[in-house]
């Protein structure tokens, strides 16, 4: 086989890529609320939460004991992987009901998710992206980076109930 035969196949650097983690119902909930504090979309609030959290210090030195592979943060930061690793899904595993959250990252952010992915040494991107969206969604940090002002009550707060626009006095004469 001929060396010309095996070329790879380029790949737009705009073009975006489809991420779908599992994500419980509540931390779903508190992206929207997020996204409508800040009117964005949902998919693009979690990407800003997934690229923030992966960009953070703080959040890397927190997954440097499940990095079961090198992991290399900057040009002068490389976190070692080692031999007694936590598994990553002692952090990600919940039983509560979930479903798929989607987010489409961009070429250099999914390239940078795959090193994380090769770090924790998990099989899926999937996993590695939830692990960071679950860690930004805990962290009142990041989310202020997202959301500027946002308090943790803010967006996992109970449901406000809807109130009615009308006095309670002349909704009783609508009603009559």
């Amino acid at each position: 086989m001929d060396d010309r035969a095996v070329k790879q196949r380029k790949v737009r650097s705009d073009k975006k890529r489809a991420i779908a983690p599992y994500i419980p119902d509540i931390e779903r909930v508190w992206i929207q609320r997020i996204a409508n504090r800040c009117a964005l979309p949902e998919g693009e609030v979690g990407i800003q939460l997934v690229k923030t959290a992966l960009l953070d210090e703080d959040c890397i030195v927190f997954f440097s004991s499940y990095f079961k592979r090198d992991f290399r943060f900057t040009e002068n930061i490389t976190y070692c992987g080692h031999k007694e690793y936590r598994s990553i899904y002692e952090y990600i595993n919940d039983d509560s009901e979930r479903d798929r959250f989607k987010l489409k990252a961009s070429q250099t952010l999914y390239d940078q998710l795959c090193e994380f992915q090769i770090g924790l040494g998990v099989s899926f991107l999937a996993h590695a992206t939830y692990a960071l969206l679950r860690y930004a969604l805990h962290d009142l940090k990041t989310i202020q980076k997202v959301a500027p002002g946002m308090l943790k009550e803010d967006f996992t707060g109970p449901m406000k109930p809807v109130t009615a626009l009308l006095q309670p006095s002349k909704a009783w004469s609508i009603l009559e």
